[in-house]
């Protein structure tokens, strides 16, 4: 399999990057980097679950 790695520097606060990631609409514009019209449910938060999720879910 094989397997690709981007880096980024993004000069902002912590807290802004990861609301910005995880909010809508700017969460399916990242996800569809990885399939188009993808999307997360759940919570990021420690000791809880997410799952990636296709168009069709």
């Amino acid at each position: 399999m094989k397997t690709q790695h981007f880096d980024i520097l993004i000069q902002a606060p912590r807290e802004c990057v990861w609301a910005t990631m995880l909010q809508s609409p700017t969460c399916e514009r990242w996800t569809s980097t990885f399939f188009e019209g993808s999307r997360f449910e759940g919570s990021w938060d420690p000791d809880q679950k997410f799952r990636f999720l296709d168009p069709q879910g």
